[in-house]
């Protein structure tokens, strides 16, 4: 049995482990019916001890030979069984062989133990076998004296007698067979029965297509060159330029917009200048101006665009105290403490609040 130790290096788990293989090798120790219970060495040595030196231990057993084959006794001063097998003689007179008959035989010599078979001669083989030669072609046959098994195979008039050939249907070429010789005659169908069956018919339009049977040939004649252009034609339906199909030759003449036709499609409107005649175009700074005018808070003049300070009376342009305000991303907010009462005039008392009605700072008059 491999040990099992237990070291208290080993993980907790690993410890838990192996003291709880400990505890089930040990058993309970309660149990223990010894005078040395603290020492499991020491109890197993008191139990040695006392098979070891005591002689009465021996006479607690016995043994009691029933009879049968061989021999068993025991000494109780030295605690020695001893058992003597079945001789050979006995063993041997246990056993038996009968023949039931049959092919072969067997036999046993209960002197020396040895059984002996006969395996059955081929005669009595050969007696079991039988062949019947159910007719048809051929023959077989069995020879009892000999155990041969012949067998002749069908001769070749009984083989052609069994094959034929037969024509079917209306169609070319022919097939024949010889009963005598085993011959099969086929005559092949000629190419005159083959494109005999065969035909083309042009059934119109451009081009033809024939068949000759004499040859076997078709002849396909794809449509002409004034066919083919007398299918195309060409429609101009008005505008710039211009589209024509001439149907002698197949060119179709594209015609693009001239440049008057073009420039007969712009205009211009305030501002801007157009000639039709040379396609120029330009800016008239005297009307783009006039469509531009000034109002409160912005000045133009000669076409600059400027901001006007801002009045009490007038919108523009202002700045905010640093003091009193915050500006950032063009985002105003008064500062903490931005605005005293001293600022505030007939105000007791004055409440700031945010979007959602949250009292920010509340300023009180001097005396309220």
């Amino acid at each position: 049995m491999a040990k099992n130790l237990l070291t208290v290096t080993d993980r907790v788990d690993t410890f838990v482990t192996r003291y709880n293989q400990l505890t089930e090798l040990v058993g309970d120790l309660a149990n223990l019916q010894t005078s040395v219970d603290s020492d499991i060495v020491g109890s197993i040595n008191q139990v040695f001890n006392l098979v070891n030196q005591d002689s009465d231990f021996r006479s607690k057993f016995s043994l009691t030979f029933t009879g049968g084959d061989g021999a068993a006794s025991y000494d109780s001063d030295t605690g020695i069984f001893s058992v003597t097998g079945a001789s050979a003689a006995e063993a041997r007179a246990h056993i038996s062989v009968t023949d039931a008959g049959g092919d072969g035989s067997a036999a046993y010599n209960s002197s020396t133990g040895v059984i002996t078979y006969t395996g059955p001669s081929p005669a009595e083989v050969r007696a079991h076998v039988s062949v019947t030669d159910a007719g048809g072609d051929g023959s077989l046959s069995y020879n009892a004296s000999t155990g041969v098994i012949t067998y002749q195979g069908p001769t070749l008039t009984e083989a052609r007698a069994h094959v034929s050939a037969q024509n079917s249907g209306s169609g070319y070429g022919s097939l024949a067979y010889n009963d005598s010789n085993g011959v099969f005659t086929f005559t092949k169908v000629t190419d005159a029965n083959i494109r005999g069956r065969v035909s083309a018919t042009d059934a119109g339009g451009d081009g033809s297509f024939a068949y000759n049977s004499s040859t076997g040939v078709f002849t396909y004649t794809g449509p002409s060159a004034a066919e083919a252009r007398a299918h195309i034609s060409v429609t101009d339906a008005g505008g710039d330029g211009a589209l024509a199909y001439n149907a002698s030759t197949g060119v179709i003449t594209y015609t693009g917009p001239s440049a008057s036709e073009v420039r007969a499609h712009l205009s211009a409107s305030a501002g801007i200048n157009y000639n039709s005649t040379t396609g120029a175009i330009t800016i008239d700074s005297a009307e783009t101006r006039a469509l531009f005018s000034a109002g409160e808070g912005i000045d133009i003049s000669s076409g600059s665009i400027s901001g006007e300070d801002a009045t009490t009376s007038n919108k523009g342009i202002a700045s905010f105290s640093s003091t009193n305000f915050t500006v950032s991303s063009g985002a105003v907010s008064i500062k903490a403490d931005g605005i005293s009462s001293t600022e505030l005039k007939d105000l007791s008392t004055l409440l700031i609040k945010n979007a959602s009605g949250t009292t920010l700072k509340t300023f009180h008059a001097a005396g309220s």
